[in-house]
């Protein structure tokens, strides 16, 4: 985003914005529900994508495979 950007509520979801640092959202997303379950999935393949999680992460192929769709 760029500076000064400062998003806006439209639709009565949201009750509050942060700017976070990505290891606070990676650790948020690891260790607590603070995030809405869907949420953290969106989260976790923008981290894969991205290459902040790596095929070397333990946890890899199995979040991988629970972001795959069903056949």
């Amino acid at each position: 985003m760029p500076p000064g950007f400062v998003p806006a509520n439209r639709d009565g979801e949201i009750s509050e914005f942060f700017l976070w640092p990505l290891d606070k959202v990676i650790e948020t997303v690891r260790d607590s529900d603070d995030f809405k379950f869907n949420c953290s999935l969106v989260i976790i393949d923008f981290l894969i994508r991205r290459g902040f999680i790596e095929p070397d992460h333990p946890d890899y192929l199995e979040l991988l495979s629970g972001l795959a769709p069903s056949p």
